[in-house]
């Protein structure tokens, strides 16, 4: 696993405005004669075309030199037979009165799942209540922020499993996601640490639902980054989707690096997920409009730009 593909692509991207108005000066002065605009132009034109010279030969040097040198370990396809596991499956909730009760009874009606544990993030309606009369568990958590409401909810997902040793389902409480799609992530399971759901198939999500055209991409070219950071390991499409099934003892690894709170919580816990070696494998799930108001990132690409940048800040430190 390395992060010199997506250190090299972030700092090409970083690097091509500047490379374009170099062009783009040289190109003006060719009809208007200035010489000093000429002569700075030429100089960021040169400057910027020796940067990308120096980033193709560092990649030169990291894969066809250091790579040959200091091999990776063989990366060995395997399967475990969990036919016999059932699944504990945790939601995180916020203010979702009207729809937590259904999400509930959805997921608890599926034969694997032996139970369900509704996180309470601060919520000032009846979320908890109706969480508890559709037969969830319910645990609060007192820091504000989906990503707060995730780890707790992993947590005790993991408290609770400790015996039986059940599988992980991690999902949101909005109904945008359907209990049928744990078949399709129990599969895999089989040969995976982590089966997580990709929004990105188009027959599969639903005209209103909040996957817009400009959140799709966003989420694709943030995929596509993470996967640059972990490349030859992992395909992946989709960094927002949080319905994720996971072993026990995946998770258990990578509890300890799940550190933030706040709404670029579902990238993190991939990328901790690939730090730590473990196998993913994406799987297109259905999805849905949600039930009452979004509370995230949700529709709204403008919102949502900053998180992003955010997100690709995270993937290069972490």
């Amino acid at each position: 696993m390395t992060r010199t593909l997506l250190i090299a692509f972030v700092c090409g991207l970083l690097i091509a405005p500047f490379f374009g108005l170099g062009l783009l000066g040289i190109l003006y002065t060719t009809f208007f004669p200035l010489p000093f605009l000429l002569s700075l132009s030429q100089s960021v034109l040169f400057l910027t075309t020796a940067l990308y010279v120096l980033l193709a030969v560092l990649i030169f040097i990291r894969f066809f030199i250091i790579t040959p040198l200091f091999p990776l370990p063989g990366r060995i396809t395997k399967y475990d037979d969990l036919s016999h596991k059932r699944i504990t499956v945790c939601m995180t909730a916020y203010n979702d009165e009207g729809v937590i009760g259904g999400a509930v009874e959805d997921f608890l009606s599926h034969p694997l799942v032996d139970e369900v544990v509704v996180v309470d993030n601060n919520c000032v309606d009846n979320t908890a209540g109706e969480a508890k009369d559709a037969g969830a568990v319910v645990v609060p958590e007192t820091i504000q922020g989906f990503g707060a409401a995730s780890i707790r909810g992993l947590k005790t997902a993991l408290d609770r499993t400790k015996k039986n040793g059940n599988v992980i389902l991690f999902v949101e409480g909005d109904q945008t996601f359907i209990s049928r799609d744990i078949d399709k992530l129990f599969v895999y399971i089989s040969n995976a640490d982590m089966v997580i759901g990709t929004r990105t198939t188009k027959e599969l999500s639903t005209a209103d639902s909040q996957v817009t055209s400009s959140i799709q991409y966003s989420n694709v070219f943030l995929a596509k980054l993470l996967q640059l950071k972990y490349w030859g390991t992992v395909r992946l499409t989709d960094v927002g989707c949080s319905m994720r099934m996971l072993r026990r003892e995946a998770l258990e690894e990578t509890m300890p690096s799940l550190t933030i709170t706040g709404n670029t919580f579902s990238p993190h816990m991939m990328d901790m997920v690939l730090k730590r070696g473990f196998r993913v494998i994406e799987v297109p799930v259905y999805f849905q409009k949600r039930g009452g108001q979004s509370k995230g990132i949700g529709s709204d690409f403008i919102k949502g730009f900053p998180y992003g940048l955010i997100m690709i800040w995270n993937m290069l430190a972490q």
